[in-house]
């Protein structure tokens, strides 16, 4: 038994052609859902449609064929097909059930597998709607909505792996910086051995072959960790001893004493130091900028200044007090822009 719905008539879409997308270039525009629906396997000719096609294993084996590969999907795991892609299912011994999705998008997502935590995600909490195992219904607009918001998260992550593809670290050493990060300064080499439940020398053996370490164990615990205390001092409101206290140091001394051997600093002044770094770009004094302004025409302006004042008015609209420069200077960019259009 299957259930289907259609959210709107099929459109047929301009092929958008083959481009390279990444995090700058992503469209805003959500997904159109134009169908989603439950049911089992069965073989078909080879076809293609003129929208992307979703098929979201559940349970048994999914099996299909594309011009450029052959799929075999387990449940958790999704074949994405782009449109105008020629596929067909395949008949297996045991039958599949699955969820299909159907939605038109702008840009070109090529045909993909790629299975990792943040597509789980998301296609887990697209079929929790289908299936009514959380609010709102499918059937709703604001199911609807739901269901396009993480399917433009989806195909966004996909996108940026596709064109941005990070330097991958294996499952291993991503699950020791995140025991690293959950257990903090409690964390050390015996606690690693025993999470990984191996012999010491195994889990020397595999840190070696899997990770691009150069020093110790011990220096890359602490590594791990003063990269996250980097992000509190720098990002966060937080004192030094509730940082110190997060982080599961024993007391404020010791993370003190743990901050000047990474850094060379205490860390009130390490903290200053990495926010004055943040807002080094962002700083130009009312000074620099009349000197500017003296020796440059106004190609020097737009060429020069332009690109500076722009980040000043960032900075302006952020601040609720801003000195009266900044607005001064903000100013002169919007005649700047007037005589540039």
């Amino acid at each position: 038994m299957s259930f289907v719905i259609s959210f709107s008539p099929v459109i047929v879409t301009e092929n958008q052609g083959d481009h390279t997308m990444d995090k700058k270039s992503f469209p805003t525009e959500f997904p159109e859902l134009l169908y989603f629906g439950k049911g089992n396997t069965m073989a078909s000719t080879p076809h293609f449609h003129s929208f992307y096609q979703l098929e979201i294993c559940i349970d048994g084996e999914f099996h299909g064929k594309s011009k450029e590969k052959s799929i075999r999907l387990l449940p958790g795991n999704y074949w994405l097909i782009p449109p105008e892609t020629l596929h067909h299912f395949v008949s297996y011994k045991r039958t599949a059930e699955y969820y299909t999705l159907k939605f038109n998008f702008s840009p070109a997502i090529p045909e993909t597998e790629l299975h990792d935590d943040v597509t789980k995600y998301h296609l887990e909490a697209i079929r929790r709607i289908i299936c009514n195992e959380s609010a709102p219904s499918a059937f709703s607009d604001a199911g609807k909505e739901i269901i396009e918001s993480h399917l433009y998260a989806f195909l966004h992550h996909i996108a940026s792996q596709v064109n941005q593809p990070r330097k991958d670290e294996s499952d291993f050493i991503m699950r020791l910086k995140e025991e690293i990060c959950c257990h903090g300064y409690r964390m050390n080499v015996s606690e690693l051995v025993q999470f990984c439940r191996c012999t010491r020398s195994q889990f020397k053996y595999r840190f070696k072959k899997e990770s691009h370490w150069k020093g110790s164990i011990k220096k890359f615990i602490d590594h791990v960790l003063f990269e996250v205390a980097q992000n509190h001092l720098k990002y966060s409101g937080m004192s030094l001893s509730r940082i110190a206290e997060v982080m599961h140091f024993p007391n404020l001394s010791l993370f003190s004493r743990f901050i000047r051997n990474q850094s060379g600093y205490p860390p009130s002044e390490y903290r200053k130091i990495l926010r004055e770094k943040e807002n080094s770009i962002m700083e130009i004094s009312k000074e620099s900028l009349e000197n500017l302004l003296e020796r440059t025409g106004l190609n020097g302006i737009t060429e020069v200044l332009l690109p500076h004042l722009r980040k000043m008015e960032r900075r302006h609209k952020e601040q609720k007090n801003p000195p009266k420069y900044m607005s001064e200077f903000c100013g002169r960019l919007s005649f700047i822009k007037m005589v540039e259009d």
